[in-house]
């Protein structure tokens, strides 16, 4: 698949919950290609000022009109810096970069559990495979109610399900007690969000619990800092049984199983990259 370097006009910037915020921009080419999960690597500021590009997946894609809208939260300079942009302008963007989830031949049950920002490659899957007869869950943990992606932005066909920290919308904690009751209905289940949760669903994975069946498709979107995105820097590498796995390349979607290794290694940090 092509990867273009594209300078993206940015069409609209807006809060749609506490922190969250949705970039509407024209991307022709890029939204002519993009997958669910894929990601693209967006110049936040007007020059070179951070260096370093963000990575960010797309929420959702209208490839007729050209456009593709990023969900993100502003948790640092970058982020801060793409808030600050104004209708009109011109984003550099380079994607869409990395590889797609896999998705069963046949129309299924999909089980989709996201944290946070995590929501983002789950919605645009949502869209993608509910024409072609899917049925589709998604479950959502945030810290409160005011932190989670907004009703109208998912599917309507989307069965969307909270749960919250503190108990202000849908379930009261983490977002991982939900996946008991729907494990057993699903025939794919996919997941993105912040470390602890995949901490969480790895440590219930090896013990079996929720009936697991190791046959089940069972795949991780990550959500790595980057430095290049092209495979160059390895700045993103995760440790997997093949060895040293670049996220922007060979991922940014592994089967759970791989990731047992570097989840259980990982220093037990909260919160979202600085971006």
């Amino acid at each position: 698949m092509a990867v273009y370097q594209e300078r993206a006009t940015l069409i609209s910037n807006e809060t749609v919950a506490d922190g969250l915020l949705i970039a509407r921009v024209h991307s022709p080419q890029i939204a002519s290609q993009c997958q669910p999960a894929q990601f693209v690597h967006v110049r936040c500021g007007d020059g070179i000022d951070p260096l370093l590009l963000r990575p960010f997946s797309m929420l959702t894609v209208d490839r007729e009109a050209g456009t593709l809208d990023i969900l993100y939260q502003v948790v640092g300079r970058g982020t801060e810096l793409l808030k600050n942009r104004r209708v009109g302008d011109e984003i550099l963007q380079l994607g869409p970069l990395g590889k797609t989830f896999a998705v069963p031949p046949n129309p299924g049950n999909l089980l989709l559990v996201g944290g946070g920002i995590g929501a983002a490659p789950l919605v645009f899957l949502a869209e993608t495979v509910i024409p072609k007869g899917y049925s589709v869950t998604l479950l959502s943990g945030a810290r409160t109610a005011a932190r989670h992606l907004p009703a109208e932005h998912v599917p309507s066909a989307v069965e969307y399900v909270l749960a919250t920290d503190d108990g202000t919308a849908g379930y009261h904690g983490p977002v991982t007690d939900l996946i008991a009751d729907y494990f057993l209905w699903s025939d794919a289940v996919y997941i993105c969000g912040p470390w602890p949760m995949l901490t969480a669903i790895d440590a219930a994975y090896q013990a079996r619990v929720w009936g697991w069946n190791s046959k089940k498709p069972i795949q991780v979107s990550l959500e790595n800092q980057m430095g290049c995105a092209m495979g160059v820097c390895l700045g993103c590498v995760v440790t997997t049984p093949r060895g040293f796995q670049r996220v922007c390349r060979d991922g940014p979607v592994f089967a759970l199983r791989d990731l047992h290794t570097e989840i259980v290694s990982r220093p037990k940090l909260t919160g979202s990259p600085d971006r």
